[in-house]
């Protein structure tokens, strides 16, 4: 699945949690993080504003993988 927007991100990490029954209030307790933070970020409303190292601790705690890769001409 390709993510090129933040929203994209916003929408694989809610969709992945939910397919983990896990809550947003237990992901955020393992992220170390509030609830609403996670709210906010789910719905696109904090995605700005969040650190890479926290977006990449939610995929880790996911069992997710991000995959970078350069734009060919």
């Amino acid at each position: 699945m390709i993510a090129d927007r933040p929203a994209d991100w916003a929408r694989i990490i809610r969709e992945r949690r939910m397919a983990l029954n896990m809550s947003q209030a237990d992901l955020a307790v393992e992220l170390g993080t509030s609830r609403q933070w996670l709210s906010n970020f789910e719905n696109g409303r904090s995605t700005d504003a969040a650190q890479l190292h926290v977006v990449l601790q939610l995929i880790a705690l996911l069992d997710l993988t991000a995959v970078l890769t350069a734009e060919t001409e």
